[in-house]
């Protein structure tokens, strides 16, 4: 059983800071980088693609970019892989366009609503998420996630903000380290926080698909999480097809 978490790909995103060249390889980047992924899933035949909110950046969303999603979702569809996608705070349900999700194929599931849901995949994951409701969700809607179900690997899909000393007042859908880990879960594959991270075991932040501004450094990806033999390995897999890097230069002689 392998599934691959990704989040926060914001389809959609104008780039208006930045010059019409950078904006145009930019927005291909974001099309090659998912196809890269798609291709990923198909040749490594996983059982699920794992989408952890902001697929797209806000309600607007153009034709090319619904049109390729359908295409690519298509092809999953095709070689019987799921696509399990968690709304969050740029794609809620709000602002979401119900024309999108009527064409969708059918190996395609979306949680959407602010009480959790459970889906069982392939009858040995059990996908536990639920959706924003709006821009600023800022209810604790873990609360009432299940715990641990017996005889099923149990997966947590959430895009989410974890609280701290530092971060005390975040409004997107917040959550502790500690409530999810009192979960029991397998793992949790969360979105909204553009760099990856390792919360704790188990529980990781994937990060952007692809640097969208010159903060996001470094490579992006996002990680594959291999259940078979009862054992469970988690690897970062690189898909960016465009990296932003710090360089410091040094003038003095």
């Amino acid at each position: 059983m392998k599934l691959l978490h990704i989040s926060d790909i914001h389809f959609g995103i104008k780039f208006l800071n930045k010059s019409k060249v950078l904006r145009e390889k930019l927005i291909f980047g974001q099309f090659s980088t998912f196809r890269k992924v798609v291709n990923y899933s198909i040749e490594n035949k996983l059982n699920a693609l794992l989408i952890a909110g902001d697929l797209f950046d806000s309600e607007y969303r153009s034709l090319k970019s619904e049109r390729f999603l359908l295409e690519q979702f298509n092809r999953l569809d095709e070689h019987n892989i799921k696509v399990v996608y968690s709304l969050g705070n740029h794609d809620s349900n709000s602002s979401f366009n119900d024309n999108f999700l009527y064409e969708l194929p059918k190996n395609v599931i979306i949680f959407k609503k602010d009480s959790y849901e459970s889906y069982l995949l392939d009858n040995k994951v059990m996908i536990h998420s639920c959706g924003h409701q709006k821009n600023d969700e800022n209810r604790n809607l873990v609360k009432k996630f299940p715990k641990y179900i017996e005889g099923y690997i149990n997966v947590g899909l959430l895009h989410c903000s974890i609280l701290s000393s530092i971060k005390k007042n975040d409004k997107y859908l917040p959550t502790t380290k500690e409530e999810l880990m009192n979960k029991e879960y397998d793992y949790w594959a969360l979105g909204h926080i553009h760099k990856r991270e390792k919360i704790s075991e188990g529980i990781y932040y994937s990060g952007s698909l692809q640097g969208l501004n010159s903060k996001e450094v470094g490579s992006k990806g996002g990680y594959l999480i291999d259940f078979s033999n009862n054992f469970k390995t988690i690897e970062f897999i690189e898909f960016g097809a465009i990296d932003f890097i710090n360089i410091e230069i040094d003038f003095k002689e």
